[in-house]
């Protein structure tokens, strides 16, 4: 018997589920959330579908690799996030032209959902991207995400008491930003 075939019986075995069940589950669970995590960082619907794909053909390459489930999340969203700077400092991306602003705003409203609105209705997302790179992946994932300070702290591989400086550094700018502009 090939390889191939002893990994589908052993997958099998193991979880009860055929090897093609076991990756509609994987893209159901964590498609999404992937995605979410690329448009925020890409800013451009079609890079984020581009950098979802990446990921899951590593966790292909990797599969016998990856052990716990805990596990299996943290190290998804960090290949996730190392995609998007490869493809950012990417030399053919800065030499070509973005989609107009217009249309990539309709597209991350449809995809992202309802973001927070100031008293004016304008969208508060721009005022999150001023804010530099780690308050705004803590605001992220802490507020979109979802994510425990704790989780957080993993996924970003740093102390839990530097997830929650960046968090109250991120509240402070934004409340003092929107404070402002709503004068």
């Amino acid at each position: 018997m090939s390889n191939r075939g002893e990994k589908k019986e052993e997958a099998e075995k193991i979880t009860g589920y055929s090897e093609e069940e076991i990756w509609e589950r994987l893209w159901d669970k964590y498609a999404v959330m992937l995605y979410r995590i690329a448009l925020h960082e890409m800013r451009n619907c079609s890079d984020a579908e581009d950098v979802r794909q990446e990921v899951f053909l590593r966790l292909l390459k990797e599969q016998g690799k990856l052990l716990s489930q805990s596990y299996l999340e943290a190290w998804l969203v960090r290949v996730t996030k190392n995609c998007c700077r490869t493809e950012v400092n990417c030399a053919y991306r800065k030499h070509t032209i973005l989609l107009q602003e217009e249309q990539q705003n309709q597209g991350d409203a449809q995809i992202e959902g309802e973001w927070i609105k100031k008293e004016d209705g304008s969208d508060i997302r721009e005022e999150i991207r001023k804010l530099n790179e780690n308050q705004r992946r803590c605001i992220w994932l802490f507020y979109y995400e979802q994510y425990s300070i704790r989780e957080i702290g993993d996924l970003l591989r740093v102390e839990v008491g530097t997830v929650k400086s960046w968090l109250f550094r991120a509240r402070q700018t934004l409340k003092s930003t929107l404070k402002y502009s709503t004068l």
